[in-house]
């Protein structure tokens, strides 16, 4: 048999969140390591560059310029390395090898 008196309803206490100042400290942590990450990210990328051949830089940019497709490109590599030049700079700095090496 059930007990007369009054009824008390049990409530669960509802679970705590976390304190702002620790969601602000895990934010600033998030921060830095993402700044910390592009700085890192970069430099590897501006060595990675400096490790290019400067004549493969040059013709990258004289190619840009001259508005080459990559296609072009691609048929001034491949007409270097059939004329056994050590670089299609050369290629690039002369009309007439343009010429061919876009006719081929």
């Amino acid at each position: 048999m059930q007990e007369e008196g009054p009824t008390t309803l049990v409530v669960p206490t509802p679970l705590q969140s976390a304190p702002i100042e620790d969601a602000g400290v895990s934010t600033i942590y998030i921060v830095v390591g993402i700044a910390v990450f592009v700085c890192v990210y970069g430099l590897f990328g501006f060595h990675r560059r400096r490790q290019i051949d400067t004549r493969e830089l040059t013709f990258r940019k004289l190619t840009k310029q001259m508005g080459f497709n990559r296609r072009q490109i691609n048929a001034i590599r491949r007409y270097a390395v059939n004329a056994n030049l050590s670089s299609p700079l050369g290629v690039v700095m002369n009309q007439e090898l343009i010429a061919r090496a876009l006719a081929e």
